[in-house]
């Protein structure tokens, strides 16, 4: 059988999400992973990448740095130029779309993880996730956390590697005016 993320994580997928958003109907499944980032704690560059924050006056307009919040900083991971991307903050409240709200983060938190199709299978994103876990033990975290979709196997795969378990799933329910959020904590962080 055709593993779920490979059918709702490409184009038609997300189209069809989309348009179902757009007509009001919205069904989200986001679990939320949290790892420890020890002080002192540093990253490992991928080979043939460099990671580091970006330059405001020198990144791309495919890195979405109009979505940042106060307090975030977009690392990016560069092989010629930019290959993959992720937001990081600390202590901060962020926007979560696919909820249909902002939450607050105690500690680090990940988000907008993306590298570029033709760079994947490298080692990009584990290394933007371990960069993002040592910038965010650089401004004081004991943790980081991330929210990644149920059906993103290759993110939760990306996150796992990084010592990321999951500790909780968020719920989003929304039905024309109808809306139900709920948070569920997992019994054994797994």
């Amino acid at each position: 059988m055709l593993p779920l993320w490979r059918v709702t994580r490409n184009r038609f997928g997300k189209r069809l999400h989309a348009r179902l958003d757009d007509a009001g109907v919205t069904v989200s499944r986001l679990d939320e992973y949290r790892a420890p980032v020890p002080a002192g704690y540093e990253a490992s560059s991928p080979d043939g990448a460099s990671i580091r924050p970006a330059d405001p006056a020198a990144v791309p307009e495919s890195v979405p740095t109009d979505e940042l919040v106060d307090g975030e900083t977009a690392l990016v991971a560069a092989d010629g130029g930019v290959v993959g991307y992720l937001f990081v903050s600390v202590d901060a409240t962020v926007p979560v779309p696919e909820l249909g709200t902002e939450l607050a983060f105690d500690g680090g938190y990940v988000r907008r993880l993306y590298v570029d199709p033709d760079h994947r299978r490298r080692g990009i994103a584990t290394g933007l996730v371990d960069a993002a876990k040592a910038h965010a033990a650089d401004r004081g975290a004991d943790d980081a956390a991330a929210l990644v979709a149920v059906d993103n196997r290759p993110s939760q795969w990306t996150f796992e590697a990084q010592g990321f378990r999951r500790v909780a799933r968020h719920a989003y329910d929304r039905l024309w005016g109808l809306e139900r959020r709920r948070r569920r904590p997992l019994p054994d962080g797994n």
